[in-house]
């Protein structure tokens, strides 16, 4: 896990919220509550590495495989309501050239 998705389970950030709170009076009880976040915080540790290298992959060969860049690029743009990600339509080939040429 990266230190940002780590921050999410750290000491500072439970104490931050009343759940996190209880979390931690479970651990400090050791009761079945705290057991199961602590199992689903260890198997999220475990399978993260595999789920990025999952949906990098997916993307990868979605981005590869596009026939439309510009207009798929334009709708996510127009989607999340920022224009300002988007590449130039004169860019958007040699990126794919090299996309298409590269292997991970």
């Amino acid at each position: 896990m990266s230190g940002k998705d780590q921050s999410v389970v750290s000491k500072e950030a439970l104490m931050s919220t009343k759940s996190g709170k209880q979390i931690i009076k479970q651990g400090l009880f050791k009761s079945k509550g705290f057991r199961l976040f602590n199992q689903y915080k260890e198997e999220a540790e475990k399978e993260f590495p595999n789920f990025a290298d999952r949906f990098t992959d997916d993307l990868f060969r979605e981005i590869k495989s596009d026939p439309s860049p510009n207009s798929t690029q334009k709708e996510f743009a127009s989607e999340v309501g920022s224009e300002e990600i988007i590449l130039q339509e004169s860019e958007i080939g040699p990126i794919k050239s090299k996309l298409k040429t590269a292997t991970y």
